[in-house]
């Protein structure tokens, strides 16, 4: 869809600093893949160079977008500035700060003045309303709006003091009806993983947010990443995504009733995910659930253990540019791998044996079956130092007895823990199901044909003992030959019956009748 932009009185001269003036400004909005900066010169003139220079507010960096010249009577410059293709990404709502820079052959430089563009999705009409400094925008269902208008200023107010601070600028909130409506908008980087993975909310600058679930949970999660971000890297800190999302995931207030079972399930198996693994955004969908659960249970243990003010410290630690081992050090005194213990053990757990990093891999055992030829001690030995990009666990030296009983302590929990593949492709042909399943089909059918055969010959109704009298001899069979009796009644079914089929013919299964207390016995 395409839309157009004048400024400065419907395309009118912009100001200059010197020289002829730059006039005609416009910007075609050619949603969701670009934006199409252009301005004319007239007079003419002999023009080398035109530059747009732009940035995103608040936090983006100037870039510099060289434009395409065409000369005559009028020279027109044009040049594009990508929104949502490869790594070019400008967010929906994005207010895009912009200047044209044209040099002359003479030398002259012409700049036009400083102007702000606010990028929009034009496919809908958008309506405001705000609260304090949180401005909701929306396009249908005002009711809707204004309902997490007020949720979203009461989250402000409540996480702003669980993290110590007083946010002073505006907070802009995009809100889309559906999923389905917001196609195009959100930055999709791996089409494999958002096939698997449905974003309902993204924080996407340091003071935007897009919400393509308009319900409660998914307003409170968004708006406290705005503040986590503001507590925590608005300097030249970089928090951890356990404790960045961690925080949003227990704004939600009931997270715990949406993101339960997955880690319930993992603290059953103990298969929890390790903090230095949860330190980024994991790669794996089938270890999101986890991931969010997991992060909202570590923050209710550090608040709950330490407290409100204890906790907003360390987003103010971390602000100052530690790290996160340092930051926690400081506030806490352990580091990430004490606090993954201190967190076991509050939810009953034993601590990992250093070496494990369940973060990795389907059950993350990492064996060392042999050592390695030619290597040295001095080579094993771990880092004194262990940075955010170092590896997640450093397997420890182990002896052949303790690898043989880590080894038989996987296999064990293998067999009895981990849970089937949903489904599979690719594999062998299945032929072990196959033969079970074809012996118990043979065993069904004998037990079918025993069954009919014992309904042909077995006798008629056994008198009680009182009238037959003691029970004959039993006699076993002569070995003459034996004639075999019909299998089948030539005679027609006695009214009442129900005629089945049998091997060799038509079998006669004899039904009492309900007026009849003398019918026969069925077989």
């Amino acid at each position: 869809m395409l839309a157009l932009a004048a400024f400065a009185g419907g395309g009118g001269p912009l100001a200059a600093q010197g020289g002829p003036e730059i006039s005609g400004a416009q910007i075609a909005n050619n949603f969701p893949t670009h934006l199409e900066f252009s301005a004319i010169l007239p007079g003419g003139g002999e023009v080398t160079e035109a530059v747009l220079f732009y940035r995103v507010r608040p936090e983006g960096a100037v870039t510099r977008a060289p434009a395409e010249v065409t000369a005559g009577e009028i020279v027109r410059f044009v040049t594009d500035v990508p929104t949502n293709q490869g790594r070019g990404y400008i967010p929906a709502g994005a207010d895009i700060e912009w200047q044209w820079q044209v040099t002359l052959s003479d030398g002259l430089v012409i700049e036009t003045e400083q102007r702000v563009f606010r990028y929009e999705d034009p496919r809908y009409e958008w309506l405001q309303i705000q609260e304090g400094n949180l401005f909701i925008r929306y396009y249908e269902d005002e009711a809707t709006a204004r309902r997490l208008l007020s949720f979203g200023a009461e989250t402000i107010e409540e996480m702003s003091r669980l993290l110590g601070i007083e946010p002073d600028f505006p907070i802009n909130l995009y809100v889309w009806s559906s999923v389905a409506d917001a196609r195009g908008v959100e930055h999709v980087q791996s089409e494999t993983f958002e096939m698997l993975i449905d974003t309902l909310g993204s924080r996407v600058l340091a003071d935007l947010i897009h919400i393509f679930a308009p319900t409660q949970w998914v307003v409170a999660h968004e708006l406290t990443h705005v503040l986590t971000h503001a507590a925590g890297e608005a300097g030249i800190g970089r928090l951890p995504a356990w404790l960045d999302e961690g925080t949003a995931t227990y704004a939600e207030g009931d997270w715990l009733n949406r993101r339960g079972f997955s880690l319930n399930t993992a603290i059953d198996r103990d298969a929890l995910l390790t903090v230095r693994g949860i330190s980024s955004n994991p790669g794996d969908p089938a270890k999101v659930e986890l991931f969010y659960a997991q992060s909202a249970a570590i923050v209710t243990f550090l608040i709950a253990e330490f407290g409100e003010e204890v906790f907003a410290e360390l987003f103010r630690v971390i602000q100052e540019g530690n790290t996160t081992d340092n930051a926690l050090l400081q506030v806490f005194g352990f580091d990430r791998d004490g606090l993954e213990e201190a967190f076991r053990a509050s939810v009953g757990l034993a601590p990992l044996v250093r070496g494990e990093d369940r973060s990795t891999r389907i059950e993350d055992e990492l064996v060392q079956v042999a050592p390695v030829e030619g290597a040295t001690e001095d080579a094993a030995s771990p880092s004194e130092e262990v940075t955010e990009s170092t590896p997640e666990d450093i397997a420890v030296e182990r002896t052949d007895d303790e690898i043989a009983a880590r080894r038989a302590e996987i296999e064990e929990r293998q067999r009895t823990r981990r849970l089937p593949a949903p489904f599979s492709t690719g594999g062998e042909f299945p032929t072990d199901e196959v033969v079970t399943g074809v012996s118990g089909g043979v065993l069904i059918l004998a037990v079918l044909l025993l069954w009919l055969l014992l309904g042909r010959t077995r006798p008629g109704p056994v008198p009680a003992a009182s009238e037959a009298g003691p029970a004959p001899p039993l006699t076993l069979p002569s070995s003459a030959p034996m004639t075999p009796e019909p299998l089948a009644s030539t005679a027609p079914p006695p009214e009442g019956s129900t005629e089945v089929p049998g091997d060799d013919g038509v079998e006669t299964l004899t039904f009492p009748r309900p007026d009849d207390s003398e019918g026969g016995t069925q077989t």
